[in-house]
Parts: structure tokens; C-alpha cells; sequence
């Protein structure tokens, strides 16, 4: 990708226990302008444990 770009992005973390959370994120890529040619996703999708 080149150019002019705009990404968004958003995602939350949440306890579910004394020692886990999860998590949650996406974001999108998006060219714009004269010489737009493409955009782009991303997300993650977990867990997190401590011990």
C-alpha cells in the first residue's frame, strides 16, 4: 500500500476471572486518493492468563 491511508481502530480487555481476561481488536486499512488500490483488515481474538 501507498498513499494517502485512514485506519480505524477498536478493542476491549475484560477481566473473566482473578488470573484471565479477554480480548478482543480490529482494525481496518482503507488507501485513498488518486492511486487507491486496496485496503486492509486486521483482528485478534484472545485470551490472557496470569499464574
Amino acid at each position: 500500500m501507498g498513499g494517502t491511508t485512514f485506519e480505524s481502530n477498536t478493542g476491549f480487555s475484560t477481566d473473566i476471572g482473578d488470573d484471565a481476561a479477554i480480548y478482543a481488536y480490529a482494525s481496518y486499512l482503507v488507501c485513498i486518493g488518486e492511486h487507491a488500490d486496496g485496503n486492509a483488515y486486521d483482528g485478534k481474538l484472545g485470551v490472557k492468563v496470569a499464574w
